[in-house]
């Protein structure tokens, strides 16, 4: 009040749009009729009580309703009553749709359509930030569980080698030690071959005796020279003893080592073998990811067929027909970005690889795959006859088919990079060409709408990719939604003319075309529309100065004014003469005007 009385001793006259509300508690106002339906109240975060309760006593903000799409609405509010009436439930007046904003409401029964005329700047979305980070947080998971594989791996090759190393060592000291248990063992048994000999040996001492005592000297210098190697055979029996005490510990780590090895290729064999089931079950999702696109590709052949069957709707089938074109854009762009990602890398990116916790089997299971694979080594060996093979050769062997293996695995892993990075490049250049063909068909349809509106007609352009076809659905006028016309041969000549000019603007403006000819497109135009078509390209010209636009018309255009980028140029009057008694045309010349 001190303000109202402020303004008029000063003598205000201007309505200066204040609002006066007294302060009181925050209205509470009825939450939305029905599920799926918002009002402008419930989607509003005021903290402000004052402005909310003003909201609510000036724009009735309880009393608006926003529904994304036309149909949707209609389906969840629109009902009638007993006396056949239509009416709107709850406390709902208007109701708004995406997707260019328009509205409709309901007095005294009869359903009432309104048209935006103004391009709507901000839509209501999703905000998947919070899902993008949580697959980033699975992506960085799963890429950890890899690097902790890898790690394990080569931990695990680290540890063959040194055990082969090992198992070389313990071999060739066994050797070495076999050799001087040999060598004992000869001079073992020489001495006692000559023990044998000089205990077996008779001579006849009646004939010979002094042979018999020389002898008997070389006897018992035999008998010293045993005395002296049984000396030193015991004295080489610890050295014997020590070394079968250093063999049989020997044999004990090469045991060891062979149980280690042994339990590394197991390892291996369980690592290859869980990343192979890992495979597999990608490549069944896949399938599946197949499987379920055909059956959303034959759930549209059946949306479509039933769109086709309300055409006598004509406001219903042109928002169906939109929602259409925009869903199956939408489900062609979610085929093409799955499961590395996206693109992108994602594509293989978003593929969520099974986790290792989750695969419940039986130890039976892995143990009878064990067996299985013992008796094909043990046949594999049997088949090529190396059941007595050198193990030095063997491991050579091995080591040379480990080299190639590991080669092959590169080339094959250096493939398969490749052919994933072409398929992401591919998906990439898929997808972006279909935003190109979306973005294109979405501004020639708002250009089009743009255009006609300024006649006070409304309209839009239909790409159906699928069936390469374009329809136009133009309402005549933009508050009547009962003026709607889907055929265009249903226009009159003036009415067909401008909307066919209307289309090729749009369409112009995703062309890059550096020259335009437009010949006698106003020969059926009625006045007023042939003025607001020529300003119409005029000023659509003059935007678009990176291009030139020639316009031919055999109509008057003195009411057009010439400036530095127009340029009028009319044909002069031809004259004639009369050669031999017949007129004949002279060759006319342009001049600027």
């Amino acid at each position: 009040k001190i303000l109202q009385g402020i303004r008029r001793k000063l003598g205000c006259q201007h309505d200066c749009g204040i609002l006066q509300v007294h302060p009181h508690a925050k209205y509470n106002v009825q939450p939305p009729p029905v599920a799926g339906i918002d009002t402008v109240a419930s989607v509003l975060q005021v903290s402000n009580d004052l402005v909310y309760n003003c909201l609510v006593d000036y724009c009735k903000i309880e009393e608006k309703a926003l529904s994304r799409s036309k149909k949707e609405s209609e389906d969840l509010l629109l009902h009638r009553g007993s006396d056949g009436r239509l009416a709107v439930r709850g406390r709902i007046k208007t109701v708004f749709f995406l997707p260019k904003g328009d509205s409709w409401n309901v007095k005294n029964g009869t359903l009432g359509m309104s048209s935006n005329e103004k391009r709507l700047r901000e839509t209501i979305g999703v905000d998947k930030s919070k899902a993008i980070a949580e697959t980033r947080n699975e992506m960085q998971t799963v890429q950890h569980e890899v690097d902790q594989h890898r790690r394990e791996e080569n931990r695990l090759n680290h540890e063959h080698t040194e055990s082969m190393k090992e198992w070389n060592k313990g071999k060739a000291q066994l050797r070495k030690v076999e050799k001087e248990l040999d060598k004992a063992r000869r001079d073992i048994e020489s001495l006692q071959e000559d023990e044998i000999q000089a205990s077996n040996f008779d001579t006849d001492t009646s004939e010979h005796e002094q042979l018999v005592n020389d002898e008997q000297a070389a006897v018992d210098a035999l008998k010293g020279h045993e005395v002296a190697f049984i000396d030193k055979l015991q004295g080489l029996e610890p050295g014997i003893e020590e070394l079968k005490a250093k063999l049989n510990e020997t044999k004990a780590r090469n045991e060891m080592v062979l149980q280690d090895m042994k339990a590394a290729e197991d390892d291996l064999a369980n690592y290859i073998q869980h990343l192979s089931q890992r495979q597999e079950k990608l490549e069944k999702k896949r399938n599946k990811v197949k499987q379920y696109e055909e059956i959303i590709e034959k759930k549209d052949m059946q949306i479509n067929d039933s769109e086709e069957q309300a055409k006598n709707y004509l406001r219903t089938a042109k928002t169906l027909a939109f929602h259409r074109q925009k869903k199956e854009n939408l489900d062609e762009a979610a085929a093409d970005s799955e499961w590395s990602q996206e693109p992108t890398d994602a594509d293989l990116d978003s593929i969520e690889m099974p986790d290792q916790s989750q695969m419940k089997k039986d130890p039976k299971y892995y143990m009878t795959r064990l067996e299985r694979l013992k008796e094909r080594l043990q046949n594999e060996r049997e088949r090529r006859n190396a059941m007595n093979e050198d193990p030095i050769e063997a491991y050579e062997k091995y080591i040379r088919a480990q080299k190639q293996l590991d080669s092959k695995l590169e080339q094959i892993k250096e493939i398969d990079e490749t052919s994933k990075n072409l398929k992401s490049d591919w998906n990439k250049r898929k997808q972006r060409w279909r935003q190109f063909r979306q973005h294109i068909a979405l501004t020639t349809d708002g250009k089009f709408n743009e255009i006609l509106n300024d006649k006070g007609s409304s309209g839009t352009v239909e790409f159906n990719h699928k069936d390469v076809t374009l329809n136009l659905c133009v309402q005549k006028d933009a508050t009547d939604a009962n003026s709607q016309q889907k055929d265009v041969k249903a226009l009159s000549g003036g009415e067909r003319s401008y909307t066919t000019i209307a289309l090729l603007l749009a369409l112009g403006e995703s062309l890059e075309t550096p020259f335009r000819v437009l010949d006698e497109f106003d020969v059926f135009l009625d006045p007023v529309t042939r003025k607001t078509v020529i300003d119409t390209l005029i000023v659509m010209a003059k935007k678009m100065n990176h291009r030139q636009f020639i316009f031919i018309t055999p109509q008057d255009v003195s009411n057009v004014d010439a400036d530095p980028m127009l340029k009028i140029i009319k044909m002069t009057p031809p004259t004639r003469r009369d050669v031999a008694g017949a007129p004949i045309q002279q060759t006319l010349e342009f001049s600027q005007g």
